[in-house]
């Protein structure tokens, strides 16, 4: 018992003694769920969980076959019970002893998705529900099994299975809406990680280190580094426009591309910087890089940016590529992405995740110049830019503003504007909120945002506050939110902070 007190959950609160309903071979305790009696929420679980994960649900449910009536919400209302019954579920989740690693947003975002649940039921039920959060504590999927009356005085096996698409978290509970007696027993949460079949470790040129292999049942795969096959009988890597030889850090033809590059050698590899660039096919280091969970999203705005003058791609690894439509002249702002793209000295890296922190933990509203880092070579600086954006926020500006994807393109821009300018001066720049940051300058170089965003201020209670003189935030703010004017002049928020 003590031990698994420590693995789920709610469970001192909802067990009893019971050998009648028990499902477990020798055990003699189940958990008594009925909602008229305060037994709202039973045991759940709480636990981390990682992507490729495969995850079995199971819980065995029974109730007699009379039943003693439903809790139909209507009900509650007529009877004025429903604070109380709200009450008690928010109760029974607050004190839920959830492990120190979770995040106590999801405590909330749980209660009201089960709220939000059984209130927009016509009928109660009980079942086994889970629901998966990614890393950011935002919910992107969740379900639950139904209890039918092949329970009624025989166990009925509750059963999920499920394949976890993001790092993140799993929350799984089991809720009896109804006010009958209903009992369950062997919640089981199993959580099954993919076999690695084979791991690789590599020098920066791409050697294998030796003694660090590792292959299950002599598994061999041949596509190695960057994700490029390897010929047995050479030891050289097929990059399509030309071999590769990871032993000297150099291909073995000249650079189809190499009009591009006067400066450098026509056998040079990455510009002699693996670890800052990555050579997608032998010609030409990547420019304009997408990463990250909403790397779709941003490329979605982005390509809105310039509907109609440049039709771009992106691969599966995030490069982003064009061709333009038509034979007429660029806008300003096009050819500004276009010079981006084409700049083979300049790499910029575009990190799209739904958040509102920077990977530094720094508050940002759409977007965050990261800073840029400056390498010295043979054939002059070359950069790599940081650029942090939410495309979620960011769209529902520039749609607001009647200019779509504008400010995705000020993003990239203003990146590419930052690298140009530590390229010149052949000093790195760190983030924007840091001293010597080339970000203001970089920031009027760029595209123009689609207009201008407003912030209001909330005390504890709700109500809006005023700004300090010059722009200072006073005591006592609890909540804050940022929107934009559309062209009626109505409000539209974009982000929240709370």
């Amino acid at each position: 018992a003590q031990e698994e007190e420590q693995l789920f959950d709610q469970l001192p609160e909802t067990r009893i003694l019971d050998h009648r309903h028990n499902n477990t071979p020798g055990g003699n305790q189940v958990a008594w769920l009925n909602a008229d009696r305060g037994r709202l929420l039973g045991p759940s679980r709480s636990q981390e969980v990682q992507e490729g994960d495969s995850l079995t649900l199971e819980v065995d449910v029974i109730f007699d076959r009379k039943p003693k009536g439903l809790l139909h919400p209507s009900a509650l209302v007529r009877s004025g019970s429903e604070k109380l019954w709200k009450d008690r579920l928010l109760e029974g989740v607050q004190n839920l002893n959830f492990s120190p690693e979770i995040n106590p947003f999801l405590i909330y975002e749980f209660t009201r998705l089960l709220l939000a649940e059984i209130e927009c039921k016509k009928t109660p039920e009980s079942y086994l529900m889970y629901a998966l959060y990614d890393q950011d504590s935002v919910l992107y999927d969740r379900g639950k099994v139904l209890v039918s009356n092949a329970a009624a005085n025989e166990h009925e096996q509750l059963r999920q299975t499920l394949k976890v698409k993001k790092n993140g978290y799993l929350e799984t509970f089991v809720v009896n809406e109804t006010a009958q007696n209903i009992f369950f027993d062997n919640l089981k949460v199993q959580s099954t990680s993919p076999i690695i079949v084979q791991e690789n470790a590599y020098y920066p040129f791409g050697m294998t280190i030796a003694g660090l292999d590792y292959s299950y049942n002599n598994h061999t795969n041949r596509y190695l580094y960057n994700g490029k096959e390897i010929q047995p009988e050479t030891q050289l890597y097929d990059y399509g426009a030309r071999m590769y030889d990871p032993a000297i850090g150099r291909w073995l033809h000249v650079d189809p591309l190499a009009e591009q590059f006067p400066s450098w050698s026509p056998y040079n590899f990455t510009m002699n910087n693996p670890i800052r660039y990555i050579d997608p096919d032998g010609r030409a280091p990547w420019d304009v890089i997408i990463k990250g969970s909403e790397s779709q999203a941003a490329f979605n705005e982005l390509q809105a940016s310039v509907q109609g003058q440049l039709n771009l791609s992106m691969d599966a690894n995030g490069k982003v590529t064009y061709t333009q439509s038509g034979d007429g002249k660029l806008s300003k702002d096009a050819q500004q992405l276009a010079n981006a793209i084409d700049n083979s000295s300049i790499v910029v890296n575009v990190n799209a995740e739904n958040t509102t922190t920077t990977q530094s933990g720094d508050l940002y509203i759409g977007g965050a110049f990261s800073g840029n880092t400056v390498t010295t070579g043979e054939g002059g600086n070359t950069v790599v830019a940081e650029q942090e954006v939410n495309p979620n926020v960011l769209g529902k500006m520039s749609t607001a503003h009647g200019k779509p994807g504008a400010d995705m393109l000020h993003e990239v821009t203003e990146a590419y504007q930052g690298a140009l300018i530590s390229q010149k001066k052949g000093v790195s720049s760190p983030a924007a909120n840091q001293a010597g940051s080339v970000y203001p300058r970089a920031h009027s170089k760029a595209t123009r945002q689609s207009g201008q965003v407003f912030e209001r201020i909330y005390n504890a209670s709700g109500k809006e506050m005023q700004m300090l003189p010059g722009g200072g935030y006073p005591s006592g703010v609890k909540g804050a939110d940022w929107y934009v004017k559309d062209k009626k002049g109505s409000k539209v928020v974009i982000q929240e902070l709370k």
